[in-house]
């Protein structure tokens, strides 16, 4: 079974369920596969974490967060009992900063699942990433489905006067993660040795969609995003910030440049075609 999707399509398919259109003017279209597992017999015993229930957003704003993961019974006996060890390690620290491990009990029926509680806790500033693995005893099939990673960034906070030129030991910026193929985002932090873009304006590192690959634009639906830290300007009135773009984008590529107001609002700048924008 599949499932297709279409960013601005009709619904008019050929035989082969493909869509008629050469081409998409406003998007593209996207197929999922969707596999239905035959009647097997099922481990008696198979904990497994299926997602994180709360926070959600990878992108938090407050320090202190109750994180909750979802705990999943896949096997064919009630699962009773259950070891969840976590770790969350902030990506500028060398060690995590949050580690321990919990034990569950209840009675989770099988096909079923229940919310867990981790802990309360306060997210230092820039990317931290979750690791969480559960162990049932018996549960020694499965194993892939025990474990669960997610990533959160707090925004740094900097004063006015800010000036990055990518090379210092902490980084400020945040390049969220893809979890596979389709997801992926091509925006790093590293030295520039493409054709067109070989170096960058401060020596030796800049952010740059893929500093080594040629990036084909749209290519698996992706949308490569770069975050600035926060940048308080509430003691000056004249909220101009300056810097430097270089880009070499094809027929069919685009570049949207927004900032984000004092409601919490994105706003497009108008013309990122020049090399220095303010």
């Amino acid at each position: 079974m599949r499932m297709l999707v279409w960013v601005h399509g009709d619904s008019t398919l050929t035989t082969n369920g493909l869509h008629t259109a050469t081409s998409h003017d406003n998007g593209q279209m996207q197929q999922y596969l969707l596999y239905v597992q035959e009647d097997c017999m099922l481990d008696s015993v198979d904990a497994a974490l299926t997602r994180v229930v709360a926070p959600r957003e990878h992108v938090i704003v407050d320090s202190n967060y109750q994180v909750t993961v979802m705990l999943a019974n896949k096997g064919s006996e009630p699962l009773t009992q259950a070891s969840i060890s976590y770790r969350f390690h902030n990506v500028n620290q060398p060690e995590p900063f949050l580690q321990d491990t919990l034990i569950w009990s209840g009675n989770l029926e099988p096909g079923m699942s229940a919310p867990v509680t981790l802990t309360n806790v306060n997210f230092p500033e820039g990317t931290t990433n979750l690791l969480c693995n559960v162990i049932a005893e018996g549960d020694t099939f499965h194993v892939t489905n025990n474990t669960l990673q997610y990533q959160y960034h707090r925004y740094f906070i900097v004063v006015p006067r800010f000036i990055d030129s990518f090379d210092q030991t902490v980084d400020k910026w945040y390049a969220p993660v893809g979890y596979n193929n389709f997801t992926r985002n091509y925006f790093e932090r590293g030295m520039p040795s493409k054709s067109t873009i070989s170096s960058a304006y401060s020596q030796p590192n800049a952010y740059i969609t893929s500093a080594t690959e040629s990036v084909v634009s749209g290519k698996h639906g992706n949308r490569s995003v770069l975050y600035s830290p926060i940048i308080n300007i509430q003691q000056i009135r004249t909220d101009t910030i300056t810097f430097l773009i270089s880009k070499n984008m094809s027929e069919g590529s685009f570049l949207r440049l927004e900032y984000c107001d004092y409601q919490g609002l994105w706003q497009l700048v108008e013309d990122p075609s020049v090399r220095w924008v303010s």
